[in-house]
């Protein structure tokens, strides 16, 4: 159960991955991989003009969605995938539209590419965009 992990640990920047959770007797942990939802032209609007006005659209999000997983899907290879929850943060949007649309369009790839579980977590939701428990 990932209630029962408790404690959490940053890892060195020369690790693979960003956080190490384990259970507080050590029996279970997992590690997570942390990326931004956002590209550069968001970043650059924001930092220009102090806020985001864009709307984004299914296909916008999707885009972005399947181009953070990418960003990381490089860098790792499938074994080692497969052992990794991929959290993608939406800071500072709290709240995403066309969520379940989204998550249907890319199940096949996001399938493919391999992740134990991709989420979207923002200050306001979380979402669950792929899992492969076993």
């Amino acid at each position: 159960s990932y209630n029962a992990l408790t404690n959490l640990e940053k890892v060195s920047q020369y690790n693979d991955v960003d956080i190490l959770a384990k259970s507080a007797d050590g029996s279970l942990s997992e590690e997570f991989q942390v990326t931004r939802l956002w590209d550069g032209t968001f970043w650059k609007q924001l930092n220009t003009t102090g806020a985001y006005d864009g709307q984004l659209s299914r296909d916008d999000l999707r885009n972005l969605v399947r181009n953070a997983v990418r960003r990381k899907q490089c860098r790792y290879t499938y074994e080692r995938r497969r052992k990794l929850i991929l959290l993608i943060d939406t800071n500072p949007v709290a709240m995403l539209p066309h969520f379940h649309s989204i998550k249907a369009d890319l199940k096949m790839e996001l399938d493919r590419i391999g992740f134990k579980q991709v989420w979207l977590v923002g200050p306001e939701q979380t979402f669950e965009m792929s899992s492969s428990r076993e």
